[in-house]
């Protein structure tokens, strides 16, 4: 099982985890703008850190989205979130990152669904003109009331290292349009996937089986559909890490 935990526990608590089973990491270190702006400081603490937690896990990161947008109307707004998804990029390079994962920073009380998809082409085909696809970059819905606009814009953009990350308990919480359907419509556009549970009303990032998403059902489709999609358990609570893992494997459900 090489399934990846959002360092969201106190490094005790993740190095419990990380010596039971075989996963990842998706650190948030580089998504906080302070750690941006101290980068040399903050990539030697951050090494200093997981050395002292496990030697060499597979890292997936979490990039900056507070107070950015690169669907913005004003120029400066979408100069600042390119030099700070830039800056998130290189840290990611630095400590060997396979992922990096960005918002889609829609907000439906803003944008009109085809503003934000033509706003965001711009951006994204000038953060990727340079890049390869030895990071995968993928794009997480959070408050996005439907996959189509998503979807539009991974095929607009075309680019082999940009993809879906599809937020389960997101889509659970946000949309009223139900989680299969986000599954069926991204299909496998889908290259990374965030789970966690929820009620359908409160964000609150619980255990797979604390909330009303069918998660057996969810997750079993995400594994027709895209295959080799990479996982992450992003829950804060040590002993639902646990049974969550548990209940995974249990089922034989990660491919």
């Amino acid at each position: 099982m090489n399934i990846y935990l959002s360092h969201l526990l106190d490094d005790k608590d993740m190095k419990s985890v990380l010596e039971q089973y075989t996963v990842g990491i998706e650190t948030i270190e580089f998504g906080i703008g302070d750690s941006l702006d101290c980068k040399e400081k903050s990539l030697k603490n951050y090494k200093k850190k997981l050395g002292g937690i496990i030697e060499k896990p597979s890292l997936s990161v979490h990039g900056p989205f507070l107070d950015l947008c690169p669907a913005s109307f004003d120029s400066l707004i979408r100069k600042v979130t390119m030099e700070r998804f830039e800056s998130s990029y290189c840290m990611a390079k630095e400590v060997g990152a396979k992922h990096i994962v960005f918002h889609t920073c829609f907000n439906p009380m803003v944008y009109f669904g085809s503003y934000w998809e033509d706003n965001s082409k711009k951006f994204w085909n000038e953060f990727l003109a340079d890049k390869d696809d030895s990071i995968k970059i993928y794009i997480e819905n959070v408050y996005d009331t439907s996959y189509e606009n998503i979807a539009n814009l991974i095929d607009r953009v075309n680019h082999p290292a940009f993809s879906a990350c599809l937020d389960i308990g997101h889509a659970n919480c946000f949309s009223k349009v139900p989680v299969e359907d986000w599954v069926n419509g991204l299909g496998k556009r889908i290259g990374h996937v965030h789970i966690h549970n929820n009620d359908g009303i409160k964000d609150s990032h619980n255990g797979i089986l604390n909330g009303n998403i069918p998660m057996f059902d969810v997750l079993s489709k995400i594994n027709e559909v895209s295959k080799d999609a990479t996982w992450v358990l992003e829950l804060n609570k040590y002993h639902e890490i646990i049974s969550s893992l548990e209940w995974i494997k249990e089922n034989n459900l990660f491919k």
